[in-house]
């Protein structure tokens, strides 16, 4: 960050291990990344909101629908 290069996170699996939520939050706090790449139950899971993942897949109740959309992005704000 200190050169300007940008820097990213992708969040694979964050809901699997304590050790990879950590170590997401902590390079998150430190590194402040220009881009975080996940799915939505591990967008979810980073933010601290209940998520339904299976594995590394997004749970089907975390999908972004027509008819949720507005109820997701207002919760991840």
């Amino acid at each position: 960050a200190s050169l300007g290069i940008p820097t990213l996170i992708d969040v694979t699996g964050i809901s699997t291990s304590t050790l990879r939520k950590d170590f997401a939050v902590d390079f998150i706090s430190a590194c402040r990344p220009c881009v975080i790449k996940g799915n939505s139950s591990e967008i979810l899971t980073l933010a601290g909101l209940p998520q339904h993942g299976i594995g590394i897949d997004a749970g089907a109740e975390d999908l972004p629908t027509r008819r949720n959309y507005e109820e997701k992005m207002t919760a991840l704000t």
